[in-house]
């Protein structure tokens, strides 16, 4: 658990899903079923953290899978009324970490190309846009940008 001022970190439990199916609801037109946000939980290779505000309400989430030595991370998502309060680096490092401690070498994320503040987040976090999928998203055609970063020695201090 990694706490921050009034932000905790941790690891998601099956009572958080409702606020984590609500805010990746909320956040994208195309969010992930929770389906799979469900199976994170329940599989070995998935990550699945969530933040929470003082009170203990689910504010944010991030959700991947760790394959071999790789960590692709699907969704990073944070409730409106918490943006801007840096919860998503939060999320992010706090993932990162976690995956180092599973010695995973590399993290992959795709980002809409329109979607500039997550752009910004990961680029100030250290990834670097390593491909460009063109019409990638279904329903408006966005672009992907595939993002790369080696988090062998990653410290989250960028």
């Amino acid at each position: 658990m990694l706490k921050t001022d009034s932000i905790t970190i941790r690891q998601a439990v099956f009572a958080d899903l409702a606020a984590v199916a609500a805010i990746e609801h909320g956040a994208s037109p195309f969010p992930w079923p929770d389906t799979a946000v469900n199976e994170t939980l329940t599989n070995d290779c998935g990550l699945l953290l969530v933040a929470c505000e003082e009170h203990g309400c689910v504010c944010g989430h991030i959700f991947g899978v760790i394959a071999a030595d790789e960590l692709e991370i699907h969704t990073l998502a944070v409730h409106p009324d918490f943006r801007r309060k840096h919860i998503g680096h939060m999320l992010l490092n706090a993932v990162i970490a976690k995956a180092q401690q599973r010695n995973v070498a590399r993290t992959y994320l795709e980002v809409r190309s329109r979607n500039l503040p997550a752009i910004s987040l990961y680029t100030k976090s250290g990834f670097s846009i390593c491909r460009l999928r063109r019409n990638y998203y279904s329903g408006d055609n966005d672009d992907a940008l595939v993002m790369f970063l080696d988090i062998q020695n990653y410290s989250g201090n960028t």
